[in-house]
Order: C-alpha cells, then sequence, then structure tokens
C-alpha cells in the first residue's frame, strides 16, 4: 500500500492496437493508474490482426504520453464464455449513458 503512495499516478490512459485492427467498441480505462495496477478492457473488433497492444498514460507534469506496458495478443479460438462477458461489460456500459 505504501509503494502506491510513492509511485506517481498515470493519467491521460490510450490503448494502441495492432495495425489493422478495426476497433467497434471498447470499455471505459480507468482515470488513472499507479505502478502495480492491473487494468482490464474488453473490446469489439470488426478486425483484429495478432500484434502488439500499448497501454499509454502521461504524468500531470509531462504532457507526452509514455508506454506504460504492452501485451501480444494472439487470435484463438474461444468458447462461448469469453464473448458472454465481453457482451455483459457492453451491457453494462450502455446502461451507464
Amino acid at each position: 500500500m505504501f509503494a502506491r503512495l510513492r509511485s506517481q499516478r498515470m493519467a491521460s490512459l490510450a490503448l494502441a492496437w495492432p495495425v489493422g485492427a478495426t476497433l467497434l467498441w471498447m470499455s471505459a480505462l480507468p482515470g488513472s493508474v499507479f505502478d502495480g495496477d492491473a487494468v482490464t478492457v474488453w473490446a469489439r473488433f470488426a478486425q483484429m490482426r495478432d500484434g502488439v497492444v500499448g497501454l499509454f498514460g502521461s504524468t500531470a507534469q509531462a504532457r507526452t504520453l509514455e508506454l506504460l506496458g504492452k501485451a501480444d495478443l494472439k487470435l484463438t479460438r474461444h468458447d462461448a464464455t469469453l464473448p458472454r462477458m465481453a457482451v455483459a461489460a457492453q451491457i453494462e456500459d450502455l446502461l451507464k449513458r
């Protein structure tokens, strides 16, 4: 907990999806993160390719975005669980509007 208090707050979060990905919908990113925070994002694509997604953010002092983390995305066969969870997140987002 004290490590988080000493950690710098990163805001203005943005995701960079792989080249060729056609994003239809994405769940909201948190307003800010601290070192060690987990970020969960649901997204729906018209078209998706294998590649790297990057999470970018900036501090209050530095207005330029910097890479906070990245993940390799690989398309795989899926069961029905993940699509149902993603649709539930999208419905929840629509109900908040």
